[in-house]
């Protein structure tokens, strides 16, 4: 669900000028730290 959200909210921004576009290799490295991240955060706060 927020991969779907994450690439509608960039697309649109990168739509309007407010973001740069960037290659789809970077958008896919950073959703998979963002995941790593959201996973560890919640085994520690729910731990």
């Amino acid at each position: 669900m927020s991969t779907i959200i994450s690439f509608s909210s960039y697309s649109i921004l990168a739509k309007n000028g407010i973001l740069p576009e960037l290659n789809s290799a970077y958008l896919i490295a950073l959703m998979a730290l963002t995941y790593i991240a959201g996973i560890v955060s919640g085994r520690l706060r729910y731990s």
